[in-house]
């Protein structure tokens, strides 16, 4: 049931985050639309001749001209899409080169149709040349199938959903592993440097997310100590997986972009990794549990030590003394109280304990796990107290 519920989640996640490529429509001429259909009926197929009343018609070839060039814009609206900046999560970047390259080719499909075909053998054959020759190089048509295909190369069958899906700590480890297993076909592809690195720090925004869903279950700042390690120490095992992966997969980026300077593949791989707040954040969380831990045990341990011979002795002197002065004088007058000495006067402070315990509920309080800035400030608050 989990399963499927988390899979009804990353299926609407899916749907929201989808990037929507414009439809692109190839309006066609009218008069060239009526003839292509009178000769669908005929079972044949439409050519030049068809048109011979038309070709020397200004008006009509000017219209058809007007139609080509509507046709460059609205395509270009598509082909330029590519060299946009890479905006949102991972998935964004998966379903936009994977939907960018279907409707590439649904526009190819329709620069194939009968119609269009028609359209630009009339031009031709009315020696209208320019509108046709520039076509494909102004649409920017083939140059941006060639980068979509190469592109999705790296896209398709993108082990993301691995990570979303992860619902323990061993698990998001496994797939990260998996997703920079598939992230080293960047090397054979033209995947730009620059991109790459805003892909890297989707990567870590979803595993920071993720590891966020699966931590928040545990309740850090109130589980036992020795539960607490162990999880912190999964936790660890993923942030080396991480880095051990990361700079292996940098290290190849740059050995293979070797026609590139090397101080610009390197300013372009330069990125903010995300999960890196976590990272820190944990490491304040783990040495603050363990000074309290070590506290603790050290006040425990003094505590539960037993009363020196001495100072028994001292406590029955003293139990000797107090029934004296719980005597009265021979005036009547009950004489000084006695100041009771005990081990809780050499410890100094019985309490300390409790003062402790009081310090660390006041952290439990907060959101530990918050990153943002709002609670980056609760917890340095925290800290203070």
């Amino acid at each position: 049931m989990e399963k499927k519920i988390t899979e009804l989640e990353m299926g609407l996640l899916h749907l929201q985050q989808n990037i929507e490529i414009p439809e692109v429509n190839l309006a066609i001429h009218s008069i060239v639309s009526q003839v292509a259909q009178k000769c669908l009926a005929e079972n044949r197929r439409a050519k030049v001749d068809d048109f011979s009343e038309y070709l020397d018609n200004t008006e009509f070839l000017n219209s058809l001209q007007s139609h080509v060039n509507r046709w460059v814009r609205e395509i270009q609206r598509v082909t330029k899409l590519h060299e946009d900046a890479m905006k949102g999560s991972t998935r964004q970047e998966i379903s936009f080169w994977l939907n960018l390259e279907r409707a590439l080719t649904r526009i190819q499909e329709k620069c194939e149709s009968v119609e269009v075909q028609l359209t630009f053998d009339i031009l031709k054959t009315a020696k209208r040349f320019h509108a046709t020759v520039g076509f494909y190089n102004d649409t920017g048509l083939k140059s941006a199938m060639d980068t979509v295909k190469d592109h999705s190369v790296l896209m398709k069958d993108f082990p993301i959903n691995d990570l979303l899906s992860a619902n323990e700590l061993d698990k998001i480890r496994t797939a990260l592993t998996t997703i920079f297993q598939h992230l080293k076909k960047l090397r054979s592809t033209r995947y730009p440097v620059s991109r790459a690195g805003r892909l890297m720090e989707a990567v870590s925004q979803d595993l920071m997310q993720q590891m966020l869903k699966v931590l928040n279950t545990y309740r850090l700042m109130h589980i036992g100590y020795a539960d607490f390690e162990r999880i912190v120490k999964a936790c660890d095992d993923v942030f080396a997986t991480w880095d051990d992966e990361y700079e292996r997969l940098s290290t190849q980026v740059r050995d293979v972009r070797r026609t590139v300077r090397t101080s610009d593949v390197r300013m372009a791989w330069r990125v903010s990794l995300s999960h890196k707040k976590l990272q820190q954040r944990l490491d304040h969380m783990k040495r603050f549990r363990k000074q309290h831990e070590q506290l603790r045990s050290v006040i425990d341990r003094v505590l539960l030590q037993p009363v020196p011979a001495s100072l028994q002795t001292q406590t029955s002197i003293n139990d000797e003394q107090d029934k004296d002065n719980n005597q009265t004088s021979a005036n009547g007058q009950p004489n000084e109280t006695r100041v009771t000495v005990t081990a809780a006067n050499v410890l100094n402070d019985v309490n300390a304990i409790d003062e402790v315990n009081m310090a660390y509920e006041s952290v439990k309080e907060i959101d530990a796990l918050d990153v943002s800035k709002e609670g980056q400030d609760a917890w340095e608050l925290a800290m203070k107290r």
